[in-house]
């Protein structure tokens, strides 16, 4: 993301929002099933675009995170 930002310049408050909705749901997912990444700064989020150009942001880096047996009820 930093060489994306570097390249384009801020986000627009439309994508900001994608941004934040696409790491939000990802870490919750992640925290639901027991993995929680411990390191979420711009460099470990990627940014893609989409077949219609339309930007796609996904975590990376997992090598620091913990994985945590829980026990979940809505996910047996």
């Amino acid at each position: 993301m930093s060489s994306f930002l570097k390249k384009n310049g801020p986000l627009s408050p439309f994508n900001l929002k994608k941004l934040l909705i696409h790491i939000c749901s990802a870490l919750s997912f992640g925290h639901k099933h027991g993995l929680f990444h411990l390191d979420i700064k711009v460099e470990n989020v990627l940014v893609f675009s989409d077949d219609k150009g339309n930007l796609v942001f996904k975590i990376s880096d997992f090598g620091g995170s913990i994985i945590n047996d829980i026990k979940n009820e809505q996910f047996e």
